[in-house]
């Protein structure tokens, strides 16, 4: 891994980034220079001379990569944003689980076929026959349109693709067949309108460039492994920093992380594998010492979630309820409320019925389609 800044740039975590606009280009050029590819990604975002400014300065981004060791991207003839911002979104902002589309802020897990889990269960269905196909036959070597297709062994003597990858290309192809029969269909995937010569087309380069995405691909599996490993010791030592500074305030260090600008400064340099500083200390505890003032009144700031134990104050009345039964008391002593938008309680798969405002039992999603059809078919015929 790169050598890392003693005053990293996630200092700028405490002012907006748009002060970077009223630097001279130099002094930007020299700070951004210890940026993270995660910093960029938000300075592109702030402003149109900032995106100007990244986009004609390449250099910046290749700096951001060695600044965690990323392997940088492939320029290859296959479409698609395969920019390094896409890269560095891709990999540290999170994104939707591939199996449920639930947010998670877990990295992929599979770079080959671009697969992230948030859980072990979604995990482990990524991982069987439910979503890979093993090629036994090779019948994704003897198409044209099926060679550009992401592969993997995965201890197997045959290639392994995703049917999710499949699918797609057999939409795809589907597609162009109906643009050179003239028909209006389109694919609801929103899939680029190509005919059959211009998919074919795009189906070489796409082949001709597979071997260096999957060379990424495996270069990316590396780096993550390693990048984890450091992960944890910057992590180690920047918990013992909090623990140390928050000894010496007087507060405790699992208050200090459990506010939402503690846990946005421990996760950020974490992730960008640098350690907090004294000076980054100073310019936040004010706002984390507020923060926890708030959190030890029972009153979370935007951000904190309770845990089942915690005592919270209800949004609807001075009392204090612990964060496991304010679903209960705002059903009995605020009817009108809904229980399952409480703020700072940590949403739930399953719901109360809003047809029943003083039942507190809960249902998954199929129980409450289930359970309405059964109790209140009059209520959602009348409404129809």
């Amino acid at each position: 891994m790169a050598h890392h800044s003693e005053f990293p740039s996630s200092d700028i975590y405490t002012v907006p980034f748009y002060v970077f606009n009223r630097f001279p280009a130099d002094i930007g050029l020299a700070i951004m220079t210890h940026c993270s590819p995660h910093d960029l990604v938000q300075l592109q975002m702030t402003s149109r001379s900032l995106y100007a400014f990244l986009g004609t300065h390449k250099h910046l981004w290749a700096a951001a990569q060695a600044n965690v060791g990323l392997p940088p991207v492939p320029i290859v003839e296959a479409g698609g944003n395969r920019s390094a911002a896409a890269c560095a979104v891709f990999i540290f902002t999170g994104g939707a689980c591939t199996w449920c589309s639930k947010f998670t802020p877990a990295q992929p897990f599979s770079f080959v076929f671009r697969f992230r889990a948030c859980s072990p269960s979604c995990l482990k269905l990524l991982l069987s026959d439910v979503s890979l196909y093993v090629d036994k036959s090779k019948t994704y070597e003897d198409f044209s349109w099926g060679r550009w297709l992401p592969r993997s062994k995965l201890h197997s003597p045959f290639n392994v693709y995703s049917k999710r990858d499949i699918k797609y290309a057999d939409r795809e192809r589907q597609q162009a067949i109906n643009i050179d029969n003239h028909s209006s269909r389109r694919d609801p995937l929103g899939i680029p309108h190509r005919t059959v010569a211009q998919l074919n087309e795009m189906c070489l380069k796409r082949a001709r460039s597979r071997d260096a995405l999957t060379e990424h691909a495996l270069r990316l599996v590396s780096w993550q492994t390693e990048y984890f490993k450091l992960k944890a010791t910057v992590s180690r030592a920047n918990y013992d920093f909090i623990k140390l500074m928050s000894a010496v305030e007087g507060k405790k260090a699992q208050g200090i992380l459990r506010t939402p600008k503690g846990t946005a400064l421990f996760q950020a340099f974490n992730r960008d594998l640098t350690k907090l500083t004294f000076t980054v200390w100073l310019e936040n505890r004010a706002l984390m010492f507020a923060q926890l003032g708030c959190m030890l009144d029972g009153v979370f700031p935007v951000g904190a979630v309770g845990r089942p134990n915690d005592k919270l104050r209800c949004s609807y009345c001075p009392r204090l309820i612990k964060v496991k039964g304010m679903a209960d008391h705002v059903v009995d002593k605020h009817p009108d409320h809904d229980p399952d938008t409480i703020p700072f309680i940590q949403k739930r798969d399953e719901k109360h019925c809003p047809e029943c405002p003083s039942s507190k039992r809960l249902y998954t999603k199929r129980g409450l389609k289930d359970h309405k059809l059964n109790k209140h078919s009059t209520i959602l015929l009348s409404k129809e």
